[in-house]
């Protein structure tokens, strides 16, 4: 109550709620697709890859994303079978656990057989071609206690390791998925070049 005048001056909304940037960013890119603006993917640093509710969002709204997630992220190889915790008077509860044989933090997926490593040229850059070497394999996530698959995509650039989840079709090549979750340097790249021009 005592930045009522603060908010007035600044022209905040009176309604005007919280937002997490997670949900910030829904909210963007439903009103990119609402005005239009074509575009082939979505690419997100692991501030919002790691929402699963984002994600699943963009899912469900029939667009593809390629998501950086920490090394922590835990996914499984197997679907996970979503059990629920009985009481102590032997009645189901809304507290759930998840079973499955093959769990894994991302981290630990690094050196596991189902990882084909592919070395991909990705774009030229001040000595030469800039390349990195990428693997993938599908992986289960579960949110709002639903099992869900994914692709997880992995780069590793010497000792230098990022872990992606996308939703894109299980044709989508490689070399593809390779290239589109790299597309984001350059974005970001125009937005530090805009930053400087304006000061």
């Amino acid at each position: 109550p005592e930045y009522a005048d603060r908010r007035k001056q600044v022209g905040l909304p009176e309604n005007a709620t919280f937002r997490t940037k997670p949900q910030q960013g829904w909210e963007m890119i439903r009103r990119t697709v609402a005005h239009g603006v074509p575009f082939i993917a979505v690419a997100m640093d692991d501030l919002y890859g790691r929402s699963n509710e984002l994600r699943w969002q963009l899912d469900q709204a029939g667009i593809e994303y390629y998501g950086d997630v920490p090394s922590s992220t835990v996914v499984y190889l197997d679907k996970p079978k979503i059990v629920p915790i009985p009481t102590k008077q032997g009645k189901p509860s809304k507290r759930v656990r998840r079973e499955a044989k093959q769990r894994f933090e991302v981290r630990g997926l690094l050196n596991h057989a189902d990882l084909k490593w592919a070395v991909i040229t990705l774009r030229p850059n001040e000595r030469g071609m800039l390349r990195a070497e990428f693997a993938r394999c599908r992986v289960w996530t579960v949110y709002n206690d639903k099992p869900r698959q994914e692709w997880l995509l992995v780069r590793r650039d010497g000792h230098r390791v990022t872990y992606v989840l996308s939703n894109a079709s299980v044709d989508t090549s490689l070399e593809q998925m390779a290239w589109r979750k790299s597309h984001r340097y350059f974005i970001e790249r125009s937005n530090q070049d805009a930053k400087s021009e304006l000061g």
